[in-house]
């Protein structure tokens, strides 16, 4: 705006200028043209002249103020100062135009230049101040920051887990609901197999009557066919084949007890010691000589399960022989040894009546094995005792061997 204001004034001036040849004049401030010397034809004389040709002059004022304007523009006008307005030189014969306009023109665009400079270096300045600040900014507020961003990402995962947490609460209502329909199925099926278990079969009371007897070879053996042990009877029946196999299996028991009696000679003895012919009670199988041989005698302690005294397994007896499923070839050997023989009864524990009724001091395998241990073995004469343990057996072992 400064530089339109200049240029206009400059229009308005020029052509007095064209029209002041004649005498010097004294310019204002307020660029009002007043005459120092001379009378007024004289004065009237030049505006006649300026009123001639008043286009021409204009014209030749816009080019000398373009001019200016560029010049101004790339350099500066080089003039002598002045304190607001145009003076004129003494004795050159003309007007000089001094630097009140054009060097305002000057002045306003170089302020501007070093107002705009002076800026940058400010900006600079303020710049390497708050990098500074920022280096020397206390660590604890950086503590500070790395803990609101630790927050706000806690804040995040405990959002995510919520939304994770909603989603899993549809999963677990989904496998609640599949649980229960497992139960449901699973409570059917033990209601099954309680009905299952409450039926009742009658079963023969001898090998021949299934049909099957052991060779001479001690294998059991279908008698028609010759055929090893079928477990299958009936394909569809599972309850009844597994029914049968036990009932087989309490047959062999008691083969397997006239056997030790019968074959290897050793006798029963009742346990507890003092029972009643009343009271629930077990037997245990002992040599002659178990309690007075003088050397050594050998213990026989079975399995878990339905194994009774005399046997290993019973699976091994009904499907290979009596060799490989009874103690039967131990008791022989060891008394070929001199050895004197002890074969515990540790799962006969109850008597049914009705109800199970456990037998005295022999409640439980290790109980039997402690009062067989305490009331038989440890009263035996013999210096050395050898104890023969299979399986769950072994537990017994070891607390007889406390008790040394």
């Amino acid at each position: 705006m400064a530089d339109n204001e200049n240029a206009g004034s400059e229009e308005q001036q020029l052509p007095q200028e064209e029209c002041q040849q004649s005498e010097p004049m004294e310019v204002e401030s307020n660029s009002q043209a007043v005459p120092s010397d001379g009378n007024k034809e004289e004065e009237s004389s030049q505006m006649d002249e300026c009123s001639e040709a008043p286009g021409e002059v204009l014209n030749e004022a816009e080019e000398k103020s373009e001019e200016k304007m560029d010049e101004a523009v790339e350099g500066g006008m080089q003039q002598g100062a002045g304190e607001g307005g145009m003076q004129q030189g003494a004795g050159e014969g003309g007007m000089q135009q001094g630097a009140g306009e054009g060097g305002n023109q000057q002045l306003q665009q170089e302020e501007p230049k070093q107002d705009e400079s002076q800026k940058l270096d400010e900006s600079e300045d303020n710049k390497t101040e708050s990098k500074d600040a920022e280096d020397k900014k206390d660590p604890d507020a950086d503590k500070k920051d790395e803990q609101d961003g630790e927050k706000e990402e806690d804040t995040d995962k405990n959002d995510e887990t919520a939304a994770g947490g909603q989603k899993d609460d549809s999963k677990l209502s989904l496998s609640e609901s599949e649980v229960k329909k497992e139960h449901d199925v699973y409570e059917m099926a033990k209601l099954k197999r309680e009905l299952e278990r409450n039926r009742t079969f009658t079963f023969p009371t001898s090998l021949e009557d299934f049909g099957y007897a052991f060779n001479d070879d001690g294998e059991l053996r279908n008698i028609d066919s010759g055929e090893k042990f079928e477990f299958f009877a009936k394909k569809d029946d599972h309850l009844y084949n597994q029914k049968r196999y036990e009932a087989i299996g309490e047959i062999i028991t008691e083969i397997v007890y006239q056997k030790l009696e019968k074959e290897v000679h050793l006798d029963k003895h009742v346990v507890p010691t003092d029972a009643t012919k009343e009271e629930p009670q077990t037997f245990i199988f002992m040599s002659k000589d178990a309690l007075s041989n003088p050397d050594k005698v050998m213990v026989l302690i079975h399995g878990s399960g339905v194994v009774r005294a005399g046997q290993w397994a019973r699976s091994l007896i009904i499907n290979k022989n009596m060799d490989c499923g009874t103690q039967i070839p131990y008791i022989k050997r060891a008394m070929q040894e001199g050895y004197g023989v002890i074969v515990l009864n540790s799962n006969d524990n109850y008597v049914s009546k009705g109800e199970r009724i456990p037998i005295r001091e022999n409640g439980n395998a290790e109980n039997h094995t402690r009062y067989v241990w305490d009331n038989f073995v440890m009263k035996s004469k013999a210096k050395h005792i050898a104890i023969v343990a299979h399986s769950y057996g072994e537990i017994g072992r070891a607390s007889c061997r406390e008790r040394v």
